[in-house]
This record gives structure tokens, sequence and C-alpha cells, in this order.
């Protein structure tokens, strides 16, 4: 489990980094793609809580948004 390799003292951000490091990239692309379908859905469709699944959908998108852009921005060992 990923929270037993983690520190006691743990940061949400760093319980975030963890697993967004974990996670395979297929599996990010879909949060990102399921993110910004199901909240554009929710922004047209404007059913009664819409704002929270909207929410929770904007969450959704930027983790996944994030975890690739972090997961790109790792430095890359240089093949000797």
């Amino acid at each position: 489990m990923i929270l037993a390799l983690l520190p006691p003292d743990a940061t949400l951000s760093e319980v975030l980094r963890s697993r967004a490091r974990r996670t395979p990239v297929d599996r990010l692309y879909i949060d990102v793609v399921g993110g910004l379908v199901i909240g554009l859905a929710t922004v047209w469709a404007r059913f009664p809580g819409w704002g929270t699944v909207g929410s929770a959908a904007l969450c959704l998108f930027a983790y996944g948004v994030w975890a690739v852009a972090d997961r790109r921005l790792q430095p890359v060992p240089w093949p000797e």
C-alpha cells in the first residue's frame, strides 16, 4: 500500500505525488479525459446538484493534468 511507504507525518501533496508517480500514464490520461467530459456534461445538463458533480469532475481533471505534468517534468537519466 502506498500509505505504508510514506512517513506518518506526510502531507497531502506528498501522498498525491506518491500516488501519481505509481499510477500508469494511461490511467492518468483517462482521469483527464473523464474529468473533462463529466464536467462539461454536468455544466451542460444543469441537473439538481450539478455543482457538486462538476466540482468533483474538475478535481479529477486537475489531478490528472497535474500528475501528467509532474511525470513529464521529472529528470530523465542520461544513457551512458
